[in-house]
């Protein structure tokens, strides 16, 4: 027994000495004052990546859930829209509120720029963001993009982290993992864009050749959806809405959002996203949800930072989704060609 008492205090030795080490090394490369506050904003939700943000020129931040991801990314609308930097921030399973959340983190970033930033904010939804708080389930990624940042965080790689461990509330975890996150402001400031910018150029000659060939690199374009994806897509919708179904409480959400960035003077951009026909023939919460998101619409005072873009009915055909809400690749350049041109008359 003493001799595995030793054998463990031996190793745990030399765990605290390398560990001392790295600690040094961190502290020389960066100091210790260094916290992610610099990247980025926090709330008791999740953490922003506000570092886009803060480069210069106009903006459009387009925010939404997983299916604005596949119906109008970034990397697509950028390709149309050239004079504004495109900026995604996708939150798999989000609903209005936390959407506000994100718009009220910005607004604390750019409190005290002057000058202020000019920004376009777009706010896509479909039925399913007017969940109710009870019945929202936040997630922090789809599991395939998960991966770990900084330690105690995940990442899904659209700008949104969430937090496992709160910093704030365990500041001797900030001491613990100093050498791990100076590491990564290293790799953020130093090394990150150029591989950013690589993957960037990666994916735009995918792109090209996906648009040129007529056969898909994507295996998602290649999906039909049968009958049994069909009936267990309504089944998870019909389980995830709840009993409250289309909330009335996420409408005054989206109307205290929409007072919020019109006040700012700041321009914003409501977009109705498609969904495949066979969902919206089957589904009684998109009838719901029409119906209250024509009042609602014809409710809006007229502003002229305000604008309502309704692609629900844009597709005709189901085969340009891979569910029951997200769009196929395919189906997602030629929704944001679309989009870019309905958008391109409302940005001067």
């Amino acid at each position: 027994m003493r001799i595995i008492f030793r054998q463990f205090f031996v190793l745990l030795s030399y765990g605290l000495a390398i560990h001392a080490i790295l600690w040094i090394g961190a502290a020389w490369v960066s100091p210790f004052d260094y916290t992610m506050d610099q990247y980025y904003a926090k709330n008791n939700t999740f953490s922003l990546d506000i570092r886009p943000l803060n480069d210069p020129g106009e903006k459009i931040v387009l925010l939404g859930s997983s299916a604005l991801h596949h119906s109008l990314p970034a990397e697509n609308v950028s390709q149309w829209i050239q004079d504004h930097a495109v900026i995604e921030y996708s939150i798999p399973s989000a609903n209005i509120t936390v959407l506000s959340d994100v718009v009220d983190l910005y607004y604390n970033i750019v409190h005290f720029q002057d000058p202020r930033p000019k920004v376009v904010f777009v706010l896509s939804f479909w039925y399913s963001m007017f969940q109710s708080d009870d019945d929202a389930h936040f997630e922090s990624s789809p599991g395939e993009k998960t991966h770990m940042r900084y330690p105690f965080l995940f990442n899904n790689e659209h700008g949104i982290l969430k937090p496992i461990i709160d910093f704030h509330a365990h500041p001797e975890l900030i001491f613990l993992s100093h050498p791990y996150t100076a590491f990564d402001h290293y790799f953020m400031t130093r090394i990150d864009p150029g591989i950013r910018y690589i993957a960037k150029d990666i994916k735009k000659i995918l792109r090209n050749h996906h648009m040129i060939k007529e056969k898909s690199v994507f295996p998602e374009d290649d999906v039909i959806v049968g009958e049994e994806q069909k009936c267990t897509g309504l089944q998870m919708w019909r389980d995830k809405m709840g009993l409250d179904g289309v909330s009335e409480e996420q409408f005054s959400r989206l109307a205290g959002l929409i007072e919020k960035v019109t006040r700012n003077g700041d321009r914003l951009v409501l977009v109705d996203l498609p969904l495949p026909q066979w969902h919206k023939r089957r589904s009684d919460f998109f009838r719901v949800y029409k119906e209250r998101m024509e009042s609602f619409v014809a409710g809006l005072k007229k502003n002229s930072n305000l604008t309502y873009l309704d692609m629900k009915n844009i597709v005709d055909e189901d085969t340009e989704f891979f569910d029951s809400c997200h769009a196929k690749p395919r189906a997602g350049i030629e929704f944001s060609k679309q989009f870019s041109l309905l958008l391109k008359p409302y940005l001067n």
